[in-house]
C-alpha cells in the first residue's frame, strides 16, 4: 500500500510539473501575441505611409511629364 502511495505521490508530482510548464508557455505565448501583434500594426502604418508617399510621388511625375 505505501508503495502505491509512493508512486501515486511522484505521478502527481510529475503532473503538476507539467501543470506548471504549460502555464508558463502559454504566458509566454500570450506575451509574444502582444508583440507580435504590435509590430503587425507597426508595419501596416508603415505600408499605409510608403503607399501614400509613392501615389504623391506618382501624381507629381505625371503632372511634371504634362
Amino acid at each position: 500500500m505505501k508503495r502505491a502511495i509512493k508512486e501515486l505521490q511522484k505521478s502527481l508530482g510529475v503532473e503538476k510539473r507539467k501543470l506548471s510548464d504549460y502555464e508558463f508557455k502559454l504566458k509566454n505565448l500570450k506575451e509574444h501575441e502582444i508583440s507580435l501583434r504590435e509590430g503587425i500594426a507597426d508595419v501596416k502604418l508603415t505600408i499605409a505611409d510608403i503607399e501614400e508617399t509613392l501615389s504623391t510621388l506618382e501624381i507629381m511625375t505625371e503632372g511634371a511629364e504634362a
